[in-house]
């Protein structure tokens, strides 16, 4: 006797480690994916630029069907899109990258699909510019991407400096003319060799070339000079990466993902420089070449009663020889091999409360030249993860992690141009220690979506440099482990979207905690708003930081930083998508 029976569905719901949404009918035929993910109320999608973020700001990795090695969002026809998944209880393999949360594209399976692009841009009055052709085809099995750009830009700007020390007063400004030149391309080809493994190849070129000159006139202890500075710098990089993962079963797999990288770089400087008119020219040249390998392995397994392991570990060598030309010349080699292992368990407390901890060790091995160093340093990760509802979820966290020194500071020799100042590193410098609390609480309903987060952290060891003047009146620059510095955050984030109408607003208040000088604040907003017109866009964004703090100095920043976008789509994306019947079948039953 029943007249009609109505089903009511969520577009979203809670799980143990986040949220998963499902989207509207309306986002799967918009044709763009970066429109589609709008409706997610925890992300910030920009399809002029084709970029996503979190909204709260923290550092969020795209997988698609779990997969970390993929061709991006671009070529996805929104259509295919099953759900999407917010994970805010990340993996201990993400732990090495400071990964926060992960978003995790679930796609139908196709037959066939193909997906073409040509992107152009231009910017003023930065004076740049670039164009982009992309393209991908294949289907659910197989697939082919590649992408290629083009990107010029030149700018010029006035500049300043000035050095007070006891024996030398130098001061001087100028003008400086830039222009560069960046070439990119990249091939990857994916591969479900069977329905429990997957394949992808992936491999990525760059070449970049940058000119400046600059014309300086100023006093050097009382004396007029007069300084023409040229210097010119190109680079060349090729990667190469392998990935494979292998499914035992639904809740249980293993991750292989393995990267070769080199990069070349040249860079020249000349220096021209004449006191009261007596002077000479300083060239110096580097010539950089860093050879890296990453090999990465993980497993990890679900349980029934929702918990879950992950163990793995992840080797890492490096080659870095620099070889300098000119004022003191030197071929500098050094060698780093990292192997860090880990551990992660994340499980359930109480109904919708998610604990997880990972443990990590990490040992690194150096040799700059002929000095040996070595060392062990822990990493660690605590948390806890609150459904409180449906839309309404809370985390808390800690962290202690370490960062290494770059291979410049490591270098133990001279990398000035200029005679009266000498810069050299320190090869036995370590790691820098950070302890990191956190607190953030997030909402959503409809088109709105709240965040607020407590973050505070304390790092020791920090790598500062150190100045002596010799007694020649040379000043001698080098780093020293001696560093303090406490920090502390207070975020809000609200979002709203309705009819066309977007708004977005993320405020902060940071207080830095200097050893020498004690506590220095500043406050920092960006406001976001656009409005839709049909296929017409126009949005506008502002950004303040009314402080720009140092250990030692203070600038007061009156001026707003703003742009205003206009965009028009001429024709929808087009994706040609013929979907499997086996699968219409299937729902038709």
């Amino acid at each position: 006797m029943l007249d009609n029976v109505v089903v009511k569905g969520r577009s979203s719901r809670a799980i143990s480690k986040g949220h998963i949404f499902y989207l509207s009918k309306k986002a799967k035929e918009s044709g763009n994916p970066f429109i589609a993910l709008q409706e997610i109320p925890l992300l910030y999608s920009d399809p002029v630029s084709e970029s996503v973020r979190s909204s709260d700001g923290q550092s969020m990795m795209v997988l698609i069907d779990g997969m970390r090695v993929n061709s991006g969002i671009s070529p996805i026809d929104p259509s295919r899109i099953k759900s999407v998944e917010i994970i805010d209880v990340v993996g201990a393999k993400y732990m090495r990258q400071g990964i926060k949360r992960i978003m995790n594209i679930k796609l139908k399976k196709t037959s066939l699909y193909t997906y073409a692009q040509l992107s152009t841009r231009a910017d003023y009055p930065e004076k740049s510019g670039f164009v982009m052709p992309k393209f991908e085809i294949g289907n659910s099995r197989m697939s082919l991407y590649g992408d290629a750009s083009f990107g010029i830009g030149h700018s010029r700007k006035e500049n300043s400096y000035k050095l007070i020390a006891p024996k030398l007063v130098k001061e001087y400004s100028g003008e400086s003319r830039e222009k560069n030149y960046d070439y990119d391309y990249s091939l990857m080809t994916k591969w479900h060799i069977t329905e429990k493994d997957y394949l992808a190849a992936y491999i990525q070129g760059n070449a970049s070339k940058e000119t400046n000159g600059n014309i300086s006139f100023g006093e050097q202890n009382k004396h007029r000079i007069t300084r023409d500075n040229t210097s010119d710098y190109r680079s060349h990089l090729f990667s190469a990466t392998a990935y494979y993962k292998h499914l035992f079963s639904k809740n249980e797999e293993m991750e292989a993902y393995a990267v070769y990288s080199d990069n070349r770089a040249d860079n020249t400087n000349s220096l021209e420089e004449n006191v009261s008119g007596n002077g000479g020219v300083n060239t110096q040249k580097y010539n950089n070449d860093r050879k890296l390998m990453t090999f990465t392995l993980d497993y990890s397994k679900d349980f029934d009663n929702d918990g879950s392991l992950n163990i793995g570990n992840e080797t890492q060598y490096s080659y870095d020889r620099i070889e300098n030309t000119g004022i003191g010349n030197y071929l500098f080699g050094h060698h780093r091999l990292n192997e860090f292992v880990f551990a992660g368990y994340s499980g359930m407390l109480a109904r919708k409360l998610t604990y997880d901890a990972t443990l990590g060790m990490e040992y690194v091995s150096m040799k700059s030249d002929s000095i040996s160093h070595h060392y062990f340093k822990p990493r660690l990760s605590l948390g806890m993860y609150y459904n409180i509802t449906n839309s309404m979820s809370t985390r808390i966290s800690y962290t202690y992690s370490n960062t290494p020194p770059s291979v410049a500071m490591l270098n133990p020799y001279n990398t000035s141009a200029d005679t009266l100042l000498v810069s050299h590193g320190n090869p036995f410098l370590m790691p820098s220690k950070t302890h990191s609390f956190g607190w953030n609480a997030s909402y959503f309903r409809g088109g709105i979506g709240l965040g607020t987060s407590i973050s505070y952290g304390m790092s020791s060891d920090i790598i500062e440099p150190v100045h002596f003047v010799k007694d020649n009146g040379v000043l001698l620059t080098t780093y020293y482990n001696m560093g303090r510095f406490r920090s502390l955050q207070l975020k809000y984030n609200m979002s709203w979207r309705v009819k066309g109408f977007f708004f977005l607003m993320d405020m902060a208040y940071n207080v830095n905690y200097y050893t020498t000088v004690g506590a220095k604040k500043h406050f920092t907003g960006m406001l976001i708003l656009s409005k839709k017109w049909g296929k017409f866009e126009a949005r506008t964004t502002f950004s303040y930081q009314n402080y720009i703090n140092t250990e030692f100095s203070r600038t007061k920043n009156y001026n707003p930083e703003s742009n205003l976008i206009f965009s028009y789509s001429f024709t929808p994306r087009h994706f040609t998508v013929n979907r499997m019947h086996k699968f219409h079948r299937q729902s038709e039953k």
